[in-house]
């Protein structure tokens, strides 16, 4: 999905998305393929409303409305990849096989200061160096990060700084007897569609259950209770996708194996600030703060 914002659209209250409402809008079901009608206003405006609050999204114009439908599109159509994959590990596309990687792992670390442009002296594979490395990746675009060249060194680092610390070894993922659906992206994609054609039927059916209910004098629990009922009903006329297969889930994930047993993931310490940012901290603290919880509050001699 792009990940420019779009300057032209802007979220409105209920209270706004009521009184727009009352101007002499058209009805254009072809604006917004993923997101349902639309409202389109005399000025050209695009207002969108939500079932379920009653708020709305107001766009400057139907290109902008559209663009942002696009860029939904984008981002279900990469979703229902990865929903109908039984969302693979990532480290199957962004780490070399694991026999390789383990192999060349000390190779790896040793190229992280090249791929980042840091000096090697300011890299001893120690927890404080981790400051450095943050330093340098604060250069780097979000979107440029989450690349195999430079995961592949960045978790061989971390992972040696950790191994070092903790007296570890590198090792594999666990094996697992897990397993996983597969399913036609297009299956995927066809059931998404039916759902959101389905919502404002859904929402119909809710609204008329909970005006009856209240008619009767039913209880205020008793009313929510009957429109989440008839929601439900109309919901569940939806038949699921169906898996084309069902197969072991693959790994190729690296990790370390603590002198006392316990598993750490250097993958993930470093690979989900970079798909969800607000989860992200100082590497040192990341590293520091897993060590030291697991009872490796200070660094020993590093093993060989």
């Amino acid at each position: 999905m792009a990940k420019g914002k779009i300057p032209e659209m802007r979220r409105v209250s209920k209270k706004e998305a009521r009184e727009l409402s009352k101007l002499p809008w058209v009805p254009d079901d072809a604006v917004l393929e993923m997101l349902g009608p639309a409202r389109v206003l005399p000025d050209g405006r695009v207002l969108l409303c939500y079932l379920a609050d009653g708020s709305g999204t107001l766009f400057s114009s139907r290109a902008a409305a559209e663009e942002w439908n696009r860029e939904l599109a984008e981002t279900e159509r990469e979703a229902a990849e990865q929903s109908a994959a039984g969302y693979p590990d990532p480290c199957l596309e962004l780490l070399p096989p694991i026999d390789d990687f383990l192999r060349d792992v000390d190779a790896h670390a040793a190229s992280l200061g090249k791929t980042i442009k840091v000096a090697d002296e300011a890299l001893d594979r120690s927890v404080a160096s981790l400051d450095a490395v943050d330093k340098a990746l604060k250069r780097i675009p979000w979107a440029k990060r989450p690349v195999p060249e430079i995961l592949t060194p960045l978790v061989a680092y971390v992972g040696e700084v950790m191994r070092r610390v903790s007296g570890g070894r590198w090792s594999k993922r666990p094996p697992t007897r897990e397993q996983v659906s597969i399913y036609d992206p297009a299956e995927i994609l066809a059931f998404r569609a039916a759902q959101r054609k389905l919502q404002p039927i859904a929402s119909a059916a809710a609204d008329k259950a909970a005006a009856d209910a209240k008619a009767r004098g039913a209880s205020a629990y008793d009313v929510e209770v009957a429109g989440v009922l008839a929601r439900r009903a109309v919901q569940e006329q939806l038949v699921p996708a169906k898996p084309i297969r069902v197969e072991a889930r693959k790994y190729n994930e690296p990790m370390i194996t603590a002198s006392n047993g316990q598993l750490f993931q250097p993958f993930a310490i470093v690979f989900i600030p970079m798909h969800e940012p607000s989860k992200r901290l100082p590497l040192s603290i990341a590293v520091g703060t897993v060590l030291h919880v697991n009872g490796y509050p200070q660094a020993p001699k590093p093993s060989a």
